[in-house]
């Protein structure tokens, strides 16, 4: 049996959650107890996020840097704004000692 607990209403309420959008919740909850060690991590953390323009996963791009302990996260027409709430989102997320960029 999965629960599946969270504080974040999307607008119009739960019984407008869409089955992709749960699945990712559920899927970032149950693996690495919602921390981001792997790219699949990171990549489902960013779906699973609730931030406008991060539901694509054609649109979303993570990979390491050339730089040690580094991963770039991008998502293609992202704004600014959601980016940098992307950012703060992700490094709650992360491992000690992982550095990350926004970057193509």
């Amino acid at each position: 049996m999965i629960t599946f607990l969270t504080n974040e209403t999307p607008a119009g309420g739960y019984e407008n959650i869409t089955a992709d959008f749960a699945r990712t919740k559920v899927q970032f909850s149950t693996t690495g107890l919602g921390r981001c060690v792997t790219i699949a991590d990171y990549e489902s953390a960013i779906l699973a996020s609730g931030i406008s323009g991060t539901d694509d996963i054609d649109m979303i791009t993570v990979a390491t840097s050339d730089e040690p302990s580094t991963i770039k996260i991008y998502v293609d027409g992202l704004s600014e704004n959601n980016a940098n709430l992307l950012m703060t989102y992700l490094s709650k997320k992360s491992i000690a000692g992982t550095n990350l960029i926004y970057s193509e």
